[in-house]
C-alpha cells in the first residue's frame, strides 16, 4: 500500500506543474485571474491541514471522566468544520471571478488536491518536508570565487 502511496506521489508531483501552469494560462486568459496564486495555494494548505487534524483528533480522542460516558471529538469537529469552511469559501470565491462551467473545473481541481492530500497524509508531510531539506542544503548563489 506504501508503494501505491509512493507511486500516486510522484506522479501528482511530476505532472502537477504541467497541470497548474495550463489551468493558470487558460484562467489568465479568459477570466484575469490566477487560480494557483499564493493565496489560493495557502488556503488550499490550511484547509487540508485542518481537515486531516480533525480526522486525526476525532479518531485518537478519549473519554472524559465525570463529564462523558463516551468518546468526546469535538474537537475535530471543530477542526474539520473548519477547514471545510476554508475550502467552501476558496470555491465560492472562484465560482465569484469565473463562470460556471471554469468555476466547476477550479473546484475539481481544489477538491482533488485536498483529497489526494487527505488520503495520502503524512508521507506528503514527510515529501515535503525531505524537499525542503533538500533545497536548505542545495546551491546558494553565495560561492564567489573572485
Amino acid at each position: 500500500m506504501a508503494f501505491l502511496q509512493l507511486m500516486i506521489i510522484l506522479i501528482a508531483w511530476r505532472y502537477s506543474p504541467i497541470i497548474k501552469k495550463k489551468a493558470d494560462i487558460i484562467y489568465q486568459e479568459k477570466f484575469n485571474i490566477t487560480l494557483f496564486s499564493k493565496e489560493n495555494c495557502t488556503k488550499l494548505l490550511y484547509a487540508t491541514i485542518f481537515v486531516f487534524s480533525g480526522k486525526y483528533s476525532i479518531r485518537s480522542s478519549r473519554p472524559v471522566p465525570g463529564l462523558f460516558e463516551g468518546h468526546f471529538p469535538l474537537a475535530g469537529y471543530i477542526f474539520l468544520s473548519f477547514g471545510f469552511y476554508i475550502l467552501l469559501r476558496l470555491i465560492l470565491n472562484t465560482y465569484k471571478k469565473t463562470d460556471q462551467y471554469y468555476g466547476t473545473i477550479a473546484a475539481a481541481l481544489y477538491l482533488f488536491i485536498v483529497v489526494l492530500q487527505y488520503f495520502l497524509g503524512w508521507l506528503i508531510f514527510l515529501c515535503v518536508f525531505a524537499f525542503i531539506c533538500f533545497l536548505r542544503f542545495g546551491n546558494t548563489n553565495d560561492d564567489n570565487y573572485y
